[in-house]
């Protein structure tokens, strides 16, 4: 870590070069937030690699200072405090460049707009500072919460958990719970408006494409997908840093009432969750059935098949309730398959992976024919490539269904793996002999062997949508000077969609899915991000759908026709009823 900033630093030195003496044209205010931007992330990067270097020992919630403020004695509360602040304001400098790009596009007459986009500038910027309070949340007796982990685990700690340097908080108190859920409300408020201000912006760049140059249209394009890849890197580099341990080894103690306490609110909103998910996904299957005159039936079937498998996955995961317990390798099912009609836990699980590789076959397969449809007929190996494609498509189809039968390398003998947790485990959850709750010791060689396989399935599968997607992008600009502008802004359009529906599936499904991988292997054991990932995977479904509709522009007309009208509708009976007199 303390030579990662020596690789870094020159790309930051090359991005200042370019922001400073080759962006004559840009608008000085977005520089101007752009250089802080960047300006905030060297910062960041040389205070956490070089200056604190955090450790995270697990299951243990706090941390220790192994940077050079540690050897001045400076407080390690203070240190994390600083650099969470630094995180917050990155987080809505990235969220002001949004504004301002949308404020670019938006047009003069819109002035109501313009200054409720400065008000929310002032607004980010005073909830992140604000934000920053919450940390005092998690300031405890440091000599009661030492103690509290001293017997929890056994008076197994690391060697210097007693020192000063070692902050922690024993996780039992309200502030503590308060902080994790003022930490995600924070998250998800980030997240809703990065995507309502680049929905706006591309709403606003449809809106005036008629009065503005493709090369502007185009710039502004590559500007709101920089900062898309902005975010999604901001998301993944600021992860905790953890330093890896057995945990299984090493502690023997785990409060399980309190993890069955997270899994009972995570559950209790998905529950609610389903109220706004499940109209998203009727209105997709209704626009792809009945409002879609124009697509052809061999590309409307799998875009149908796609939408109705999201929705019935995501239902399927409700009424499975698979949960996970750390350390243990296993599922417990606790939905209304098995309460009702008693079907093993091992076979639900099963069911549940099947759906979720069948629609990332659908994902591919709509990439493929937009492939076909991009390509021109008069294509040297046109048929070779079109039959190549099809025998393709099959063998994807056929081993998505197939490769689930590799589970059955996970399955042991239920006593004897049950046996070696009760014997590493003071504790075990109170469900834990019930017949629904299957689990595997993880010392099998076939255990290893499922990992792999399962690690280089996913990987192919993205790798295979993004290639697919790459060439037909190559293929569009080759064959862009025999296109009309027209057909060429809508190819380039759905192709943009599919690309963003592509990594919803990576950030939604294929990353929750390997962050489960990754706890199987006890790389971490964090109950809370574990959960979260298995609940965050049940809402891809409905974010692929709202995708599909916000970037169709027969289904976004059709809905904004519809909302629009109504509230109209609305608005005039209103006011018929009011009494002027």
């Amino acid at each position: 870590m303390a030579i990662f900033p020596i690789f870094t630093l020159p790309i930051y030195l090359e991005a200042f070069y370019c922001m400073l003496w080759k962006s004559p044209n840009m608008n000085k205010t977005y520089l101007r937030v752009l250089i802080i931007h960047v300006l905030i992330n060297v910062i960041s990067e040389v205070y956490g690699f070089l200056l604190i270097r955090p450790v995270v020992i697990l299951p243990i919630i706090g941390l220790y200072s192994k940077g050079l403020l540690s050897y001045i004695e400076m407080n390690t509360f203070i240190q994390t405090f600083l650099l969470f602040f630094l995180i917050q304001i990155n987080a809505a400098v990235i969220l002001h460049l949004f504004l301002l790009r949308l404020n670019i596009m938006i047009p003069i007459t819109y002035k109501r707009l313009r200054k409720l986009g400065k008000f929310m500038v002032f607004f980010i910027y005073i909830a992140a500072i604000s934000g920053c309070t919450n940390f005092k949340m998690l300031i405890e007796d440091q000599n009661y919460a030492k103690q509290v982990w001293t017997v929890k685990l056994h008076n197994n700690i690391p060697s210097n958990f007693w020192t000063e340097n070692y902050v922690v908080s024993s996780g039992d108190s309200e502030k503590f719970t308060l902080f994790l859920i003022s930490c995600a409300v924070t998250f998800i408020v980030y997240g809703f408006l990065c995507a309502i201000v680049t929905a706006l912006a591309f709403y606003f760049l449809s809106k005036s494409k008629s009065q503005t140059s493709n090369k502007a249209v185009e710039g502004h394009k590559m500007y709101i997908y920089s900062l898309i890849m902005q975010i999604i890197a901001f998301l993944v580099a600021y992860q905790r840093s953890i330093a890896h341990n057995n945990i299984l080894k090493m502690a023997e103690f785990y409060d399980f009432d309190a993890q069955d306490r997270l899994i009972e609110t995570l559950y209790e909103i998905a529950h609610w969750l389903l109220i706004v998910t499940l109209p998203i996904h009727f209105y997709g299957l209704y626009c792809v059935f009945w409002q879609s005159p124009h697509f052809h039936r061999a590309f409307v079937w799998p875009l149908g098949l796609h939408v109705f498998l999201s929705a019935l996955e995501e239902v399927i995961n409700i009424a499975v309730r698979p949960v996970v317990y750390v350390p243990i390798i296993g599922i417990f099912a606790d939905g209304i398959f098995t309460s009702t009609f008693n079907i093993n836990a091992f076979i639900q699980i099963i069911f549940i992976i099947l759906l979720v590789q069948l629609n990332a076959s659908a994902l591919i397969h709509i990439s493929f024919y937009r492939l076909k449809v991009i390509m021109p007929i008069t294509f040297r190996y046109y048929k070779l490539v079109y039959r190549f494609g099809l025998i393709f498509l099959i063998l994807i189809y056929v081993t998505s269904t197939f490769s689930i039968f590799g589970f059955s390398l996970l399955y042991e003998d239920q006593f004897e793996a049950k046996s070696f947790y009760q014997q590493k485990l003071s504790t075990l959850p109170k469900c834990f002999w019930q017949e629904n709750f299957v689990v595997s010791t993880g010392r099998s060689a076939n255990f290893e062997v499922f990992i792999d396989v399962a690690t280089l399935f996913l990987i192919f599968h993205v790798f295979l949508a993004c290639a697919i997607l790459a060439i037909a992008h190559f293929i569009l600009s080759r064959t862009k000077s025999r296109m009309s502008e027209k057909v060429l802004a809508a190819q380039r359009s759905y192709l943009n969609m599919l690309l963003i529906r592509i990594l919803t599936l990576l950030f939604l499904n294929i990353i929750p899915f390997s962050v489960f991988a990754l706890a199987m292997k006890h790389y971490f054991e964090d109950p809370f991000i574990l959960m979260f990932s298995i609940f965050l995977s049940s809402t891809y479904g409905a974010a692929s759908t709202l995708t599909l509709i916000l970037f169709t522009r027969p289904y976004r007309n059709f809905l904004l026709h519809k909302v629009i009208r109504k509230t109209t509708n609305v608005t005039t009976i209103i006011k018929d009823g009011i009494d002027h007199s």
